[in-house]
C-alpha cells in the first residue's frame, strides 16, 4: 500500500513540469499575438491618419510614426521589435512595420527549439489617399 503513495509522486514530478509548461506557453502565445494585433491595428490607424490628412500633416505624423521612441508603438512581450516605416504615399499610403526577433531575449532552450520563427511576414497596410472633399 505504501508503493503507491511513492508512485503517485513521481508521477506527479514528470507531469507537473510539462503542464506549467504547457500553461506558460500559452500565455506568452496569447501575449504575443495581442502585440501581433495591436501592431495591425496601429499600422491601419496611422495609414488611415496619413491618408485623410492634409499635406502639411502627412510630414508630421509620418515622422512621428517612424521615430524609434515613438508613443505609437506600444508592447507587452519583447520577442520582436517592430521597425515602423511609411513606404509611399503618392495615390495610396503604404505603411509597414517589419518584425526583427530578439535572440537575446529568448532562453537557450527555445533558440534550441527555433521557436519562435526569425522571420515573420511584415505587416503591410495600403490605403487609398483622401481627395480631401
Amino acid at each position: 500500500m505504501n508503493r503507491q503513495k511513492g508512485q503517485s509522486a513521481v508521477e506527479l514530478a514528470l507531469i507537473l513540469p510539462l503542464f506549467f509548461m504547457m500553461c506558460f506557453g500559452m500565455i506568452y502565445g496569447g501575449m504575443f499575438f495581442m502585440d501581433y494585433l495591436s501592431l495591425n491595428n496601429l499600422a491601419y490607424e496611422v495609414a488611415r491618419k496619413i491618408a485623410l490628412a492634409t499635406d502639411d500633416e502627412r510630414l508630421e505624423i509620418k515622422n512621428k510614426f517612424e521615430n524609434k521612441n515613438s508613443e505609437y508603438v506600444r508592447q507587452i512581450t519583447n520577442l520582436y521589435t517592430p521597425i515602423p516605416e511609411v513606404t509611399k504615399i503618392d495615390s495610396d499610403v503604404e505603411v509597414e512595420i517589419k518584425l526583427v526577433l530578439n535572440e537575446n531575449n529568448l532562453p537557450k532552450l527555445l533558440t534550441a527549439l527555433k521557436f519562435p520563427p526569425k522571420n515573420l511576414k511584415p505587416i503591410k497596410i495600403v490605403m487609398p489617399m483622401s481627395d480631401g472633399e
